[in-house]
């Protein structure tokens, strides 16, 4: 795919908890094509110590508003002044970086998206994208605090149109310690609803 570098705009800046905040920006052409799970190196203006552009996953694209959207967790100098951006102000972007999730094998398969804090990022746009193609994605969303559940109560008209989810807590700094997420002792009790989630074709995954 060919990567562009582009000037995106602040459309605007959502806070969403103490640690993350939503951005919008806007291009003054269309959007390139961004596929779900790419990402973009976005450059950090005004930070003397950040000298490397950070990689931020694609949130979400609504090329009818002509928007692309980035979660941001503030951990370091880079990430916080990202965090501050102003409206209108430009952000220098490239992408779309990395590869795609895969695609179902069939239309009828049932999926599974499993993504913990600012990982849930990508399954936003993953989602609506495999409910255009006539799939009904489950969720299974999980942070260590109910704050750190991402876009879902913010966003409820999102993800209710879209989809069913399911939540979960944690308290260890990971999501899950076993060799599959669906091993996890808060996520055991459910997994019988997604028969085969453990195979890697009917679910996908992404943690912070």
């Amino acid at each position: 795919m060919k990567k562009y570098i582009l000037d995106l705009r602040v459309k605007s800046n959502e806070r969403l908890n103490n640690q993350n905040v939503l951005l919008k920006l806007s291009a003054d052409i269309p959007l390139p094509e961004v596929l779900p799970g790419q990402f973009a190196e976005i450059r950090v203006d005004g930070s003397p110590p950040t000298f490397l552009r950070r990689p931020i996953s694609v949130n979400y694209v609504d090329y009818q508003l002509n928007e692309v959207w980035f979660l941001v967790q503030e951990v370091g100098e880079g990430t916080k002044k990202l965090a501050e951006a102003k409206i209108s102000q430009l952000i220098n972007v490239i992408f779309p970086l990395g590869n795609s999730f895969s695609n179902p094998e069939t239309p009828q398969q049932r999926m599974l998206l499993v993504g913990g804090g600012v990982g849930v990022a990508p399954l936003l746009y993953l989602g609506s994208e495999l409910k255009k193609k006539g799939l009904s994605p489950e969720f299974l969303l999980g942070g260590k605090r109910a704050e750190d559940i991402l876009q879902l109560h913010g966003f409820p008209e999102i993800w209710k149109r879209l989809y069913h989810y399911r939540r979960w807590f944690v308290r260890r700094k990971r999501i899950c310690n076993e060799p599959f997420c669906t091993l996890h002792p808060k996520i055991r009790p459910y997994i019988h609803l997604w028969p085969n989630a453990n195979d890697e074709s009917r679910s996908r995954l992404c943690s912070p």
